[in-house]
């Protein structure tokens, strides 16, 4: 509680006390800046939810949330290759981003018509960025904050149907 009310004056005590035991007179870093893999869908998704708004649903014969979808999940994809990571790190990131790809590109048939597209392609392309984050995470707090945007994500698409059988099911998950 004492952290909340007043943080810097508990990170100063405690910074204290580890340097009178020897330790280094500072606390490590919790939290680093996102990857590029990990905000492309975040912002993407977005952005996609703006265009549906303003674009008709097809543009040259292309479905725009299914088509903008596709392309964001592909980005991300590259630019996991382009993360600079570990090679286990590498490893799981792509397999998040060759997953995500696969169930973007099967939803486009299943997703035409539906009621409420845009939040669905949304909240996918969300659990896609918070999956690569957890991946490419660096340090504890990343990783923290990753999962939880998981699982709000992906709450979210159990429940999107909205019919009772989704919403116990949503209730039951989260």
């Amino acid at each position: 509680a004492a952290l909340h009310a007043m943080p810097e004056t508990v990170v100063h005590w405690v910074e204290h006390l580890a340097s009178l035991t020897g330790a280094p007179g500072h606390l490590p870093r919790f939290e680093s800046p996102w990857p590029a893999a990990a905000t492309v869908p975040y912002v993407g998704g977005f952005m996609l939810v703006v265009a549906a708004r303003f674009l008709p649903r097809t543009l040259k014969g292309l479905p725009v949330l299914e088509t903008g979808a596709a392309l964001l999940s592909a980005a991300s994809l590259a630019l996991v290759f382009a993360a600079g990571v570990s090679p286990l790190s590498l490893l799981f990131a792509a397999i998040m981003g060759f997953i995500s790809l696969a169930v973007i590109v099967y939803s486009a048939g299943y997703m035409r018509g539906h009621g409420h597209a845009s939040r669905y392609w949304l909240f996918l392309l969300l659990m896609q960025g918070s999956l690569t984050g957890l991946c490419l995470a660096r340090d504890l707090g990343s990783l923290y904050g990753f999962w939880e945007l998981m699982t709000l994500s992906s709450a979210v698409l159990v429940i999107h149907d909205q019919t009772g059988k989704a919403l116990r099911a949503g209730f039951k998950y989260f």
